[in-house]
């Protein structure tokens, strides 16, 4: 696989462990790109073998290379509580009846509002 050169620029402002994270609007402020090719960028790193990692902790939020099996562990985490509700999501929606839909919600909006 052949990196893209913003791909190696953004391996390059990595922080090695999560406490050194950088927010991906940091990321893509530095790379002068938006957020979204951050994204791109940092899964690019990961298909090369990079172990880039992700935490959403409000605290110190950003990007960063795993550095142990803990922080693996929690990058990990979110990524599949976010594939579960994908699937979730998509399960349902082929569980909706298309034929019907509009006429069961009604009924079930309308029960509500008489309470």
């Amino acid at each position: 696989m052949t990196l893209s050169k913003k791909a190696i620029a953004l391996y390059n402002l990595l922080s090695i462990g999560a406490n050194g994270a950088k927010t991906r609007k940091t990321l893509a402020e530095l790379l002068n790109v938006d957020v979204r090719t951050v994204s791109v960028l940092s899964r690019q790193l990961i298909d090369a073998g990079v172990p880039v990692g992700s935490i959403r902790d409000s605290k110190r939020a950003g990007l960063f290379i795993i550095e142990n099996q803990d922080e693996l562990n929690k990058s990990t985490y979110s990524v599949e509580n976010d594939a579960l509700e994908s699937m979730n999501r998509i399960h349902k929606l082929r569980g909706i009846n298309l034929d019907n839909w509009y006429t069961e919600f009604t009924a079930q909006k309308n029960q509500l509002q008489n309470m």
